[in-house]
């Protein structure tokens, strides 16, 4: 299940969840990937894509639910983060 989220950190979001954001580099300026981490109950990071990045945000969340589905943060919603504009 996936959300939009318009806040400006995904600190006001609770946990556990999964968040697709959009990469960035040194200077801030979006890199044309995407990216996921999974968010445990306490805050803690517990899985990543590892940096690979993806270039489609719809499929870097269906890869997320894909690594995730078996796991104990099944239910985890799916959050997309976009950037303050």
């Amino acid at each position: 299940m996936a959300y939009s989220s318009w806040m400006t950190t995904e600190a006001e979001l609770p946990n556990p969840k999964i968040v697709v954001y959009e990469r960035r580099d040194a200077s801030n300026k979006p890199t044309g990937e995407y990216g996921w981490r999974l968010r445990a109950d306490n805050g803690n990071i517990i899985a990543t894509d590892g940096g690979q990045g993806y270039k489609d945000r719809e499929f870097t969340a269906r890869m997320a639910e894909r690594i995730i589905k078996d796991g104990e943060f099944s239910d985890a919603p799916i959050h997309h983060m976009y950037p303050k504009k």
